[in-house]
Protein backbone atom coordinates (compact mmCIF):
# COMPACT_ATOMS: atom_id res chain seq x y z
CA UNK A 1 0.00 0.00 0.00
CA UNK A 2 1.48 3.40 -0.99
CA UNK A 3 2.13 5.88 1.84
CA UNK A 4 -0.58 8.38 2.74
CA UNK A 5 0.17 11.93 1.59
CA UNK A 6 -0.78 15.36 2.91
CA UNK A 7 -2.70 15.95 -0.31
CA UNK A 8 -4.91 12.91 0.35
CA UNK A 9 -5.59 13.98 3.94
CA UNK A 10 -6.51 17.50 2.77
CA UNK A 11 -8.89 16.16 0.12
CA UNK A 12 -10.61 13.85 2.61
CA UNK A 13 -11.16 16.77 5.02
CA UNK A 14 -12.11 19.33 2.36
CA UNK A 15 -9.17 21.53 3.33
CA UNK A 16 -6.22 22.95 1.44
CA UNK A 17 -2.92 21.10 1.50
CA UNK A 18 -1.33 24.26 2.90
CA UNK A 19 -3.61 24.05 5.95
CA UNK A 20 -2.66 20.42 6.61
CA UNK A 21 1.03 21.27 6.17
CA UNK A 22 0.69 24.18 8.61
CA UNK A 23 -0.75 21.91 11.28
CA UNK A 24 1.85 19.18 10.80
CA UNK A 25 4.71 21.65 10.67
CA UNK A 26 3.36 23.66 13.59
CA UNK A 27 3.90 26.76 11.46
CA UNK A 28 3.23 29.97 13.42
CA UNK A 29 1.25 32.91 12.07
CA UNK A 30 -1.43 30.90 10.21
CA UNK A 31 -4.90 31.50 11.57
CA UNK A 32 -7.22 28.53 11.99
CA UNK A 33 -9.71 27.35 14.54
CA UNK A 34 -8.85 24.86 17.24
CA UNK A 35 -11.53 22.56 15.79
CA UNK A 36 -9.85 22.56 12.35
CA UNK A 37 -6.47 21.83 13.87
CA UNK A 38 -7.92 18.94 15.85
CA UNK A 39 -9.67 17.52 12.75
CA UNK A 40 -6.33 17.42 10.94
CA UNK A 41 -4.49 15.80 13.85
CA UNK A 42 -7.21 13.16 14.26
CA UNK A 43 -7.17 12.31 10.55
CA UNK A 44 -3.39 12.07 10.54
CA UNK A 45 -3.41 9.70 13.53
CA UNK A 46 -6.01 7.45 11.92
CA UNK A 47 -4.37 7.39 8.49
CA UNK A 48 -0.91 6.30 9.65
CA UNK A 49 0.67 9.26 7.85
CA UNK A 50 4.44 9.57 8.11
CA UNK A 51 6.27 12.73 6.95
CA UNK A 52 8.81 12.34 4.14
CA UNK A 53 12.12 12.88 5.92
CA UNK A 54 14.05 13.98 2.84
CA UNK A 55 11.39 16.55 1.97
CA UNK A 56 11.64 17.98 5.47
CA UNK A 57 15.42 18.19 5.20
CA UNK A 58 15.18 20.04 1.88
CA UNK A 59 13.06 22.64 3.65
CA UNK A 60 15.81 23.06 6.25
CA UNK A 61 14.14 21.11 9.05
CA UNK A 62 16.12 19.20 11.66
CA UNK A 63 16.55 15.52 10.94
CA UNK A 64 15.95 14.36 14.51
CA UNK A 65 18.57 11.67 13.89
CA UNK A 66 21.74 10.77 15.75
CA UNK A 67 24.29 8.34 14.32
CA UNK A 68 25.68 5.35 16.21
CA UNK A 69 28.72 3.46 14.94
CA UNK A 70 30.04 0.32 16.65
CA UNK A 71 33.62 -0.77 15.91
CA UNK A 72 34.30 -4.47 16.34
CA UNK A 73 33.65 -5.60 19.87
CA UNK A 74 33.17 -8.97 21.50
CA UNK A 75 29.63 -10.21 22.15
CA UNK A 76 27.75 -9.78 24.41
CA UNK A 77 29.62 -6.66 25.56
CA UNK A 78 29.36 -4.80 22.24
CA UNK A 79 25.65 -5.53 21.88
CA UNK A 80 24.99 -4.36 25.42
CA UNK A 81 26.78 -1.05 24.81
CA UNK A 82 24.85 -0.44 21.58
CA UNK A 83 21.52 -1.23 23.26
CA UNK A 84 22.26 1.15 26.15
CA UNK A 85 23.23 3.91 23.71
CA UNK A 86 20.12 3.46 21.57
CA UNK A 87 17.86 3.62 24.61
CA UNK A 88 19.58 6.73 25.96
CA UNK A 89 19.42 8.53 22.60
CA UNK A 90 15.73 7.67 22.26
CA UNK A 91 15.06 8.96 25.76
CA UNK A 92 16.77 12.17 24.68
CA UNK A 93 14.21 12.64 21.90
CA UNK A 94 16.22 11.34 18.95
CA UNK A 95 15.92 8.43 16.59
CA UNK A 96 19.08 6.41 15.96
CA UNK A 97 20.73 5.36 12.73
CA UNK A 98 23.11 2.56 13.70
CA UNK A 99 25.92 0.83 11.85
CA UNK A 100 28.71 -1.63 12.61
CA UNK A 101 32.21 -1.76 11.12
CA UNK A 102 35.28 -3.89 11.78
CA UNK A 103 38.16 -2.82 14.03
CA UNK A 104 40.34 -2.30 10.96
CA UNK A 105 37.84 0.18 9.53
CA UNK A 106 36.31 -2.08 6.87
CA UNK A 107 33.02 -0.46 5.84
CA UNK A 108 33.84 2.74 7.71
CA UNK A 109 33.94 5.22 4.76
CA UNK A 110 30.55 4.10 3.46
CA UNK A 111 28.97 4.18 6.92
CA UNK A 112 30.24 7.70 7.68
CA UNK A 113 29.14 9.00 4.27
CA UNK A 114 25.67 7.56 4.79
CA UNK A 115 25.37 9.28 8.16
CA UNK A 116 26.40 12.58 6.58
CA UNK A 117 23.86 12.10 3.76
CA UNK A 118 21.13 11.51 6.35
CA UNK A 119 22.15 14.75 8.07
CA UNK A 120 22.51 13.29 11.51
CA UNK A 121 22.72 15.96 14.18
CA UNK A 122 25.41 14.14 16.18
CA UNK A 123 27.49 10.97 16.12
CA UNK A 124 28.35 8.47 18.87
CA UNK A 125 31.31 6.12 18.32
CA UNK A 126 31.64 2.91 20.33
CA UNK A 127 35.25 1.64 20.52
CA UNK A 128 36.47 3.76 17.57
CA UNK A 129 39.44 2.53 15.54
CA UNK A 130 42.52 4.60 14.81
CA UNK A 131 41.74 4.49 11.11
CA UNK A 132 39.09 7.25 11.05
CA UNK A 133 40.29 9.56 8.24
CA UNK A 134 41.03 13.11 9.35
CA UNK A 135 39.30 14.46 6.26
CA UNK A 136 36.10 12.62 7.18
CA UNK A 137 36.19 14.06 10.68
CA UNK A 138 36.66 17.43 9.02
CA UNK A 139 33.41 16.99 7.08
CA UNK A 140 31.48 16.42 10.30
CA UNK A 141 33.14 19.44 11.86
CA UNK A 142 32.40 21.61 8.80
CA UNK A 143 28.72 20.70 9.08
CA UNK A 144 28.84 21.39 12.82
CA UNK A 145 28.03 17.82 13.77
CA UNK A 146 29.46 16.98 17.22
CA UNK A 147 31.02 13.56 17.90
CA UNK A 148 31.34 11.68 21.20
CA UNK A 149 33.00 8.33 21.84
CA UNK A 150 33.17 5.48 24.33
CA UNK A 151 36.59 3.80 24.77
CA UNK A 152 38.62 3.00 21.62
CA UNK A 153 41.49 5.07 20.31
CA UNK A 154 41.73 8.68 21.39
CA UNK A 155 40.39 10.66 18.42
CA UNK A 156 41.41 14.35 18.13
CA UNK A 157 38.64 16.82 19.00
CA UNK A 158 36.20 14.08 19.96
CA UNK A 159 34.71 14.09 23.46
CA UNK A 160 35.44 10.68 24.96
CA UNK A 161 34.46 8.58 27.97
CA UNK A 162 37.07 5.95 28.79
CA UNK A 163 37.26 3.09 31.25
CA UNK A 164 40.46 3.32 33.29
CA UNK A 165 41.61 -0.11 32.14
CA UNK A 166 45.20 0.58 33.18
CA UNK A 167 44.25 1.00 36.85
CA UNK A 168 41.86 -1.95 36.70
CA UNK A 169 44.57 -4.33 35.48
CA UNK A 170 47.04 -2.75 37.91
CA UNK A 171 44.74 -3.74 40.78
CA UNK A 172 44.30 -7.25 39.37
CA UNK A 173 48.08 -7.83 39.30
CA UNK A 174 48.43 -6.86 42.93
CA UNK A 175 45.51 -9.08 43.93
CA UNK A 176 47.00 -12.13 42.22
CA UNK A 177 50.38 -11.65 43.90
CA UNK A 178 48.74 -11.07 47.29
CA UNK A 179 47.10 -14.51 47.04
CA UNK A 180 50.58 -16.07 46.98
CA UNK A 181 50.85 -16.82 43.27
CA UNK A 182 54.36 -16.40 41.92
CA UNK A 183 54.41 -17.90 38.41
CA UNK A 184 52.07 -15.79 36.30
CA UNK A 185 51.20 -16.09 32.61
CA UNK A 186 49.36 -13.39 30.66
CA UNK A 187 47.31 -14.54 27.63
CA UNK A 188 46.40 -11.74 25.23
CA UNK A 189 46.10 -10.61 21.59
CA UNK A 190 48.58 -8.42 19.77
CA UNK A 191 48.01 -8.69 16.02
CA UNK A 192 51.16 -8.79 13.91
CA UNK A 193 49.69 -7.34 10.75
CA UNK A 194 48.51 -4.15 9.08
CA UNK A 195 45.45 -4.31 11.35
CA UNK A 196 47.53 -4.00 14.52
CA UNK A 197 47.33 -0.27 15.09
CA UNK A 198 43.61 -0.17 14.43
CA UNK A 199 42.63 -3.12 16.56
CA UNK A 200 44.95 -3.67 19.51
CA UNK A 201 44.06 -0.68 21.71
CA UNK A 202 42.44 -2.96 24.35
CA UNK A 203 45.68 -4.97 24.58
CA UNK A 204 47.92 -1.92 24.95
CA UNK A 205 46.17 -0.58 28.04
CA UNK A 206 45.54 -3.96 29.66
CA UNK A 207 49.10 -5.19 29.23
CA UNK A 208 50.65 -1.89 30.33
CA UNK A 209 48.46 -1.78 33.44
CA UNK A 210 49.18 -5.37 34.43
CA UNK A 211 52.93 -5.03 33.88
CA UNK A 212 53.07 -1.90 36.03
CA UNK A 213 50.92 -3.43 38.76
CA UNK A 214 53.01 -6.61 38.77
CA UNK A 215 56.28 -4.69 39.10
CA UNK A 216 55.01 -2.41 41.87
CA UNK A 217 53.27 -5.15 43.84
CA UNK A 218 56.31 -7.43 43.65
CA UNK A 219 58.48 -4.68 45.09
CA UNK A 220 55.94 -3.79 47.78
CA UNK A 221 55.50 -7.41 48.84
CA UNK A 222 59.22 -8.13 48.64
CA UNK A 223 58.59 -11.35 46.75
CA UNK A 224 60.20 -13.15 43.85
CA UNK A 225 57.75 -13.71 41.00
CA UNK A 226 57.81 -14.18 37.24
CA UNK A 227 55.49 -12.92 34.51
CA UNK A 228 55.47 -14.54 31.09
CA UNK A 229 53.35 -13.30 28.20
CA UNK A 230 51.75 -15.42 25.50
CA UNK A 231 50.60 -13.10 22.74
CA UNK A 232 48.47 -14.34 19.87
CA UNK A 233 49.27 -12.73 16.54
CA UNK A 234 45.72 -12.88 15.22
CA UNK A 235 42.30 -11.53 16.09
CA UNK A 236 39.74 -14.25 16.89
CA UNK A 237 36.58 -14.45 14.80
CA UNK A 238 33.46 -16.48 15.36
CA UNK A 239 31.21 -16.79 18.39
CA UNK A 240 33.37 -19.24 20.36
CA UNK A 241 36.82 -18.35 18.98
CA UNK A 242 38.05 -16.74 22.21
CA UNK A 243 36.89 -19.73 24.25
CA UNK A 244 38.70 -22.15 21.94
CA UNK A 245 41.89 -20.11 22.07
CA UNK A 246 41.81 -20.11 25.86
CA UNK A 247 41.20 -23.86 25.97
CA UNK A 248 44.07 -24.61 23.58
CA UNK A 249 46.46 -22.22 25.34
CA UNK A 250 45.81 -23.71 28.77
CA UNK A 251 46.36 -27.22 27.41
CA UNK A 252 49.77 -26.07 26.14
CA UNK A 253 50.70 -24.40 29.43
CA UNK A 254 50.11 -27.62 31.31
CA UNK A 255 52.95 -29.20 29.35
CA UNK A 256 55.51 -26.74 30.73
CA UNK A 257 58.11 -28.11 33.15
CA UNK A 258 57.44 -25.18 35.50
CA UNK A 259 53.67 -25.00 35.40
CA UNK A 260 52.18 -21.52 36.10
CA UNK A 261 50.08 -21.02 39.19
CA UNK A 262 48.05 -18.10 37.75
CA UNK A 263 46.79 -17.43 34.22
CA UNK A 264 45.57 -13.92 33.39
CA UNK A 265 43.25 -14.05 30.37
CA UNK A 266 42.53 -11.27 27.87
CA UNK A 267 38.78 -11.49 28.49
CA UNK A 268 36.17 -13.64 30.18
CA UNK A 269 35.62 -15.77 27.07
CA UNK A 270 39.31 -16.78 26.95
CA UNK A 271 39.12 -17.53 30.67
CA UNK A 272 36.04 -19.73 30.22
CA UNK A 273 37.97 -21.78 27.67
CA UNK A 274 40.86 -22.12 30.10
CA UNK A 275 38.50 -23.27 32.83
CA UNK A 276 37.09 -25.91 30.49
CA UNK A 277 40.61 -27.24 29.82
CA UNK A 278 41.26 -27.44 33.57
CA UNK A 279 38.05 -29.38 34.18
CA UNK A 280 38.84 -31.83 31.37
CA UNK A 281 42.24 -32.60 32.92
CA UNK A 282 41.23 -32.79 36.56
CA UNK A 283 43.05 -29.58 37.44
CA UNK A 284 41.56 -27.79 40.46
CA UNK A 285 40.79 -24.07 40.35
CA UNK A 286 41.89 -22.23 42.45
CA UNK A 287 43.78 -24.91 44.46
CA UNK A 288 46.17 -25.81 41.59
CA UNK A 289 45.79 -22.76 39.40
CA UNK A 290 44.20 -19.29 39.53
CA UNK A 291 42.42 -18.01 36.42
CA UNK A 292 41.15 -14.46 35.81
CA UNK A 293 39.33 -12.71 32.99
CA UNK A 294 38.35 -9.23 31.88
CA UNK A 295 34.89 -7.79 31.26
CA UNK A 296 32.96 -9.35 34.16
CA UNK A 297 30.25 -10.70 31.85
CA UNK A 298 27.12 -11.77 33.80
CA UNK A 299 27.63 -15.46 33.01
CA UNK A 300 31.19 -15.41 34.37
CA UNK A 301 29.88 -15.51 37.93
CA UNK A 302 27.82 -18.67 37.42
CA UNK A 303 30.30 -21.27 36.14
CA UNK A 304 31.58 -24.30 38.03
CA UNK A 305 34.15 -21.89 39.47
CA UNK A 306 32.98 -18.23 39.57
CA UNK A 307 35.50 -16.12 37.65
CA UNK A 308 37.53 -13.20 38.98
CA UNK A 309 37.42 -10.38 36.45
CA UNK A 310 37.76 -6.64 35.86
CA UNK A 311 34.46 -4.88 35.21
CA UNK A 312 34.21 -1.80 33.03
CA UNK A 313 31.48 0.69 34.03
CA UNK A 314 29.69 0.23 30.69
CA UNK A 315 26.39 1.84 31.66
CA UNK A 316 28.16 4.84 33.18
CA UNK A 317 30.39 5.26 30.12
CA UNK A 318 27.52 5.13 27.63
CA UNK A 319 25.17 7.30 29.70
CA UNK A 320 27.78 10.02 30.13
CA UNK A 321 28.80 9.90 26.46
CA UNK A 322 25.18 10.31 25.34
CA UNK A 323 24.63 13.14 27.83
CA UNK A 324 27.71 14.99 26.55
CA UNK A 325 26.66 14.46 22.93
CA UNK A 326 23.09 15.70 23.50
CA UNK A 327 24.39 18.74 25.38
CA UNK A 328 26.65 19.68 22.45
CA UNK A 329 23.85 19.14 19.92
CA UNK A 330 21.43 21.34 21.86
CA UNK A 331 24.06 24.05 22.46
CA UNK A 332 25.19 24.05 18.83
CA UNK A 333 28.74 23.08 19.84
CA UNK A 334 31.05 20.86 17.79
CA UNK A 335 33.46 20.20 20.68
CA UNK A 336 33.58 20.75 24.43
CA UNK A 337 35.98 20.26 27.32
CA UNK A 338 37.09 18.09 28.95
CA UNK A 339 37.94 15.93 25.98
CA UNK A 340 38.67 12.76 27.96
CA UNK A 341 36.93 11.60 31.12
CA UNK A 342 38.18 8.40 32.75
CA UNK A 343 35.90 6.14 34.75
CA UNK A 344 37.17 3.65 37.33
CA UNK A 345 36.97 -0.07 36.62
CA UNK A 346 35.99 -2.49 39.39
CA UNK A 347 37.94 -5.57 40.41
CA UNK A 348 35.41 -8.37 40.91
CA UNK A 349 37.10 -11.01 43.10
CA UNK A 350 35.52 -14.43 42.89
CA UNK A 351 36.53 -18.00 43.66
CA UNK A 352 38.82 -18.55 40.64
CA UNK A 353 41.59 -16.48 42.26
CA UNK A 354 41.02 -17.13 45.95
CA UNK A 355 43.89 -18.32 48.07
CA UNK A 356 43.75 -22.12 47.82
CA UNK A 357 43.18 -22.46 51.58
CA UNK A 358 40.27 -19.98 51.48
CA UNK A 359 38.51 -21.88 48.68
CA UNK A 360 38.99 -25.27 50.31
CA UNK A 361 37.38 -23.93 53.46
CA UNK A 362 34.28 -22.81 51.54
CA UNK A 363 33.63 -26.10 49.74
Amino acid sequence: MPPVTQKQIAAALGLSQATVAAVLGNIPGIRMSAATRQRVLTAVARSGYRPARHARLMRGARSGLLGLLQYGGVPPTAGHSAALATQALLAGGYETVAGSVDWDGTGQPQALRTLLDLRVEGLLLLDPARSIPAETLGLFKAQRIPIAAVNGWVVPEVVQQRADVFRGMHALARHVLETGRRRLVLLTFWPDSSRAEASCWPTLERVAGFRAGFTEAKAALGCTATLQEIIWKSIPSGGDACCRMGEDALAGLLQWNSRPDAVICHNDSVAQGALKACAARGLRVPEDLAITGFGAEPASGYGWVPLTSVAEPTEELVTQAVARLLAMVRAGKVFDEPQITRHACRLVIRASSHRPTEWVGKK
